[in-house]
């Protein structure tokens, strides 16, 4: 079964409209279409109704095709948009193109087959774009709530890099072990580390590097910002793959009074 394409067409030209819907039906394409003849129709329909794309006239009785265009954007609109040209407004597509139009066809050049590549190209671009849109959204969003986790959780929360570089530190940082979390940014965690259990600390770090998720319990001391020496117990977990933390985060508790 064919995939059914919902396209307006917004031409004020009876003409030329005839000349579109020719164009489509001999590309042979499943189509279900709505046609408008002005700027204020074209707007009201796009927010009405979704479709796949939309072919646009440059020239539109009530306003153009760029201030078509621009509107649609700005209102969060999906649409793909292809703009129709007269001869020699190629420089005008262009501009159409940098806001926000998918492609641009010559109304004197119209052929099925262009019209019917256009339309895939422009429809699958833009569904390309909505769903990398989406997941920088969602990225954004759990970032969100990490960054609100760590910020308020009594444990140290630390990101390293797979070279044991530190990238963030939460700032209970402070509190625990009396370092300023932007002090320890760039330095290598392994620094801070006793060095009685340096060694081994940095087989067990490969290890972790070497499967994802999350290590059994560590404990090691790390030198306080006074000399001293903490005990911490230490939960790895190795995220380097993640999309939205790519590093080691190690959830690090002060367990000095226990171990005395």
């Amino acid at each position: 079964m064919k995939e059914i394409l919902k396209i307006l067409v917004v031409d004020d030209d009876e003409v030329d409209r005839i000349a579109v819907r020719r164009a489509l039906r001999a590309a042979g394409l499943s189509l279900e279409l709505s046609e408008v003849g002005s700027y204020k129709e074209a707007i009201a329909l796009l927010q009405q109704q979704s479709f796949d794309c939309a072919l646009l006239d440059y020239r539109l009785p009530d306003g153009d095709g760029l201030t078509l265009i621009r509107t649609v954007r700005e209102a969060g609109i999906q649409t793909a948009l292809i703009v129709l040209t007269g001869q020699g407004d190629e420089q005008i597509a262009v501009a159409l193109m940098k806001a926000g139009a998918s492609d641009y066809l010559s109304k004197g050049k119209l052929a099925p087959e262009s019209l019917s590549r256009s339309l895939h190209n422009a429809i699958r671009l833009r569904q390309a774009e909505t769903q990398a849109a989406a997941a920088n959204q969602r990225l954004r969003e759990s970032e969100a709530r990490f960054r609100s986790l760590v910020q308020n959780s009594s444990d140290i929360i630390t990101i390293l890099t797979a070279d044991g570089t530190i990238h963030y530190v939460s700032p209970s940082i402070e509190r625990i072990l009396g370092y300023q979390p932007e002090t320890l940014l760039g330095q290598s965690a392994f620094d801070y580390v006793h060095d009685s259990e340096l060694a081994q600390l940095r087989v067990t770090f490969a290890k972790i590097l070497a499967q994802p998720g999350i290590a059994p319990p560590l404990e090691f001391r790390i030198r306080h910002a006074t000399g001293h020496w903490i005990d911490l117990e230490v939960v790895a977990n190795n995220l380097l793959q993640d999309p939205g933390v790519r590093g080691v985060i190690l959830n690090s508790r002060d367990i000095t009074e226990r171990k005395h």
